[in-house]
């Protein structure tokens, strides 16, 4: 089996029609033909692509090694970006929010929802502002730390 053949085995595994498989990787149905049936090379940006796009094994589609498809947190978050068109920031605050515990994360979202309920009260913010200064210095160096390492590369 080579690379064409593994292309056309990922895009039955998806169910997509060529037609259909082709638009998501933004080329029309005869390229996504001429590739299954051999008649062209799938160039490198193509690969890198399908791969982003599908969530597939490099790996696994050039040479056979591996598993299909990669199953991990970075190609979940792959998909959320391109769903809803996330920057580098929003990956790594996603990234950071995910890698707090449970207490971090709780005291995250009673920030949110208290900021939330006073913005839309009465004049409250510069109560709520002094009231929570202390968790949120501890939350914002903690992000500050971890959005440095995510956006490094650093795990």
């Amino acid at each position: 089996m080579n690379i064409n053949d593994r292309i056309k085995e990922v895009r039955k595994k998806l169910k997509l029609s060529q037609t259909a498989f082709g638009e998501k990787l933004g080329v029309g149905r005869g390229v996504i033909t001429n590739i299954e049936l051999n008649l062209t090379e799938p160039k490198d940006l193509f690969i890198d692509l399908l791969c982003k796009t599908f969530g597939v094994n490099p790996n696994w589609l050039i040479s056979g090694t591996g598993d299909m498809f990669i199953s991990s947190a970075d190609n979940i978050l792959n998909q959320l970006s391109k769903e809803y068109k996330l920057d580098p920031t929003d990956e790594a605050i996603i990234k950071t929010y995910l890698s707090f515990g449970a207490d971090e994360r709780k005291i995250i979202k009673r920030y949110i929802t208290e900021t939330a309920e006073r913005i839309a009260g009465p004049d409250d913010r510069d109560k709520f502002i002094a009231a929570d200064i202390a968790a949120t210095e501890m939350i914002a160096e903690k992000i500050d730390v971890n959005m440095i390492r995510q956006t490094k590369g650093i795990e």
